[in-house]
């Protein structure tokens, strides 16, 4: 019975890393790439499966033989790319719930505008009582440089570009927020791309370019 049991957990744990491994892996279609779980694809640059130039580092995941796996542990993002003039670009998908598609994608870009413009600082505080821990969160105020209503395949899309003001250690940078519906499910993809001001406009067309191939 002992030897049994020993099996039994042994196929189950094989099972769960099997499973584990698969949601790590991007599955390869057609035209491009997706993430396990998504309604959406991304469209390849070329027929070898680029997703970006190479100019760009693919932060999220990387090349093994044939297949795109998962190298970053924050998988509340579903790709992250990175560019040596310090650029970023990360691709979110935001669960709507059953009544989401009531709201435009402005709206998701407005959510994710304050999770940026908010910081969280956390510390300790000596009291008479002794030490307590704090929990502090700070605004950041920003600058609003351009909106645009426009639509991909369509469905509508929103797109924001701001300046968020620095303050401390966090330095002064701009960004594109762009949301849209994900074909037929009720969920949004948010496309974010951050450079520091004096560079934000060299790589703003590669950014939109990757919104365009999301379908």
């Amino acid at each position: 019975m002992l030897s049994r049991a020993i099996v039994a957990r042994s196929v189950a744990l094989a099972l769960l890393l099997t499973s584990a491994s698969c949601a790590q892996r991007l599955v390869r279609t057609p035209s491009g790439w997706q993430s396990p779980g998504r309604s959406y694809q991304v469209e390849a640059l070329d027929d070898e499966g680029a997703l970006m130039h190479d100019d760009w580092k693919f932060a999220s995941h990387k090349r093994k033989g044939n297949d795109l796996v998962r190298t970053e542990e924050d998988e509340e993002v579903d790709f992250r790319f990175w560019h040596r003039s310090g650029a970023m670009i990360a691709v979110r998908t935001v669960d709507t719930g059953a009544e989401g598609r009531r709201y435009g994608p402005r709206h998701f870009v407005e959510q994710m505008r304050k999770e940026i413009c908010t910081r969280e600082e956390s510390g300790v505080t000596w009291t008479r009582l002794g030490v307590i821990r704090t929990d502090e969160s700070h605004y950041l105020p920003y600058t609003t440089i351009k909106t645009d209503s426009f639509e991909v395949e369509q469905r509508p899309a929103f797109t924001l570009i701001f300046d968020r003001a620095g303050a401390g250690p966090v330095a002064e940078r701009r960004f594109m927020i762009t949301a849209l519906h994900a074909p037929g499910e009720p969920t949004a993809v948010v496309v974010t791309y951050s450079a520091p001001p004096d560079s934000f406009d060299a790589k703003l067309a590669t950014a939109m370019n990757l919104v365009e191939r999301i379908h």
